[in-house]
């Protein structure tokens, strides 16, 4: 599955077209934003084609958190650590070929998010979706869900190689997609992605395969997979979600959004391993995508919910 890169480079031409002719700041901007994410799609495949967009903006500077921890997070580093050495015993699985990785997203998708099918068959239709091992595209990424505000779509880039391993990128990504294809405007959700609780969704469908995978009986590879997930949320604890001072920079702290992303997430899975159903995750979605950060934290408190959070990640490797 690729993307259609002859149609990307016309779309490419009508946004720089547009982009000489405009003056209004915002709208160039916009435009700007859109014309770089197609170079940086197209040269994937089109080194020669590479424009070099000259930033019209500068980005802020990433505030440092300081560099010590609450008790509270060093308990939870420790019991995460020895909760995956006693499943995993620091052995790395065997990395399993999958033979359709279409079949088995969609037997995922219908068994736990059918809301997600016509999402996922419309990326697939339109060669919207990439499914590439290629290194030179966005290096530190394993996926991204890139809009076009301009032609009011969204395409989805996924690393996978053909085996297990590399199977949880595309879900975690489909649930960018399906939350950008239920408003009606693109450009509305591509706003978003500044939201402390942007990478809920698409973490809780994380959760989800582990559970799906296990069922499959990719119990150790699902154990490993998982282990890297809460690795990574370790090392965000570690370096920036930090006990500090400024709690302005706490809160506006880039590794914030991962950890309450995380834990809020860890909530809704706990609750659908309780009562077998989504009626957590969707009440959350509906507020997310209607509203914005203070109602979410208006409704929810953001104390009750690093407690929850906490208290559910605890609950889940007991």
């Amino acid at each position: 599955m690729h993307w259609d890169v002859n149609e990307l480079k016309e779309k490419y031409n009508i946004l720089h077209s547009l982009y000489q002719r405009v003056n209004k700041p915002l709208i160039k901007k916009e435009i700007w934003n859109d014309m770089y994410t197609l170079n940086t799609m197209i040269v994937l495949y089109d080194k020669g084609f590479d424009k070099k967009i000259d930033p019209i903006y500068s980005p802020a500077e990433d505030k440092q958190c300081r560099d010590y921890l609450l008790d509270k997070y060093d308990e939870i580093i420790k019991a995460l650590n020895e909760y995956y050495q006693i499943r995993m015993k620091n052995r790395r699985p065997e990395n399993v070929v999958i033979e359709d990785y279409d079949s088995l997203i969609k037997d995922f998708l219908n068994n736990y998010q059918p809301e997600i099918m016509p999402v996922y068959n419309n990326l697939v239709e339109n060669n919207h979706l990439e499914l590439n091992t290629k290194k030179d595209f966005e290096p530190s990424y394993n996926g991204l869900c890139l809009y076009n505000s301009t032609f009011n779509e969204y395409y989805v880039f996924a690393r996978y190689n053909g085996k297990i391993l590399s199977s949880l990128y595309l879900p975690h990504e489909l649930g960018h997609a399906y939350q950008a294809n239920q408003v009606e405007i693109v450009r509305d959700f591509d706003e978003k992605r500044s939201s402390w609780f942007v990478e809920v969704y698409s973490t809780y469908l994380e959760q989800l395969f582990f559970h799906y995978l296990k069922e499959k009986g990719y119990n150790k590879q699902a154990y490993y997979l998982e282990k890297g997930f809460w690795t990574h949320f370790i090392n965000d604890v570690e370096y920036q979600m930090m006990l500090i001072l400024n709690t302005d920079l706490f809160l506006n702290s880039h590794c914030f959004t991962y950890i309450i992303s995380k834990l809020v997430s860890t909530i809704a899975y706990n609750d659908f391993l309780k009562h077998n159903n989504h009626k957590m995750i969707n009440e959350f979605n509906n507020i997310f995508l209607n509203g914005s950060d203070y109602d979410i934290v208006n409704e929810y408190k953001l104390s009750r919910i690093l407690h929850a959070g906490y208290d559910s990640l605890d609950r889940l490797i007991k």
